[in-house]
């Protein structure tokens, strides 16, 4: 059985708890509970607490229910902008500096482990 994605690094960690907030903000702009969406989105409700905490990683499986089933811009969800709602918006920057840090710090590799997706740097 594949494990699950974890948050690991620093990076990691903030870019996952800015979508988590922001999953959740959906979330509730839509008027769904998250027992709900857990049902819906076929996974348990400590999961979508998690997701929504940022404690673990979103996988495309997830976000293509997401993206179907509830009709989320997932543009919006995972980079913010214009159109999503204004808490939503306000961590675009804080993302996108976030990239911007990972992407001045060397070259990164997207790598699927056994199901689930995550990137590392490459070593020179």
């Amino acid at each position: 059985m594949p494990r699950k994605a974890r948050v690991e690094s620093d990076t990691d960690k903030e870019l996952s708890r800015l979508i988590g907030g922001r999953l959740k903000a959906v979330r509730e702009e839509i008027g769904v509970n998250a027992i709900d969406m857990a049902k819906q989105l076929g996974v348990s409700l400590a999961q979508q607490y998690r997701l929504e905490t940022g404690k673990r990683l979103l996988d495309a499986v997830y976000l293509h229910k997401l993206g179907v089933g509830f009709d989320v811009n997932l543009d919006l969800l995972l980079r913010g902008g214009q159109g999503a709602p204004a808490e939503v918006a306000a961590t675009r920057e804080p993302v996108m500096s976030a990239v911007q840090k990972m992407k001045g710090s060397g070259s990164y590799q997207i790598a699927n482990t056994g199901g689930d997706i995550k990137h590392r740097r490459i070593s020179r």
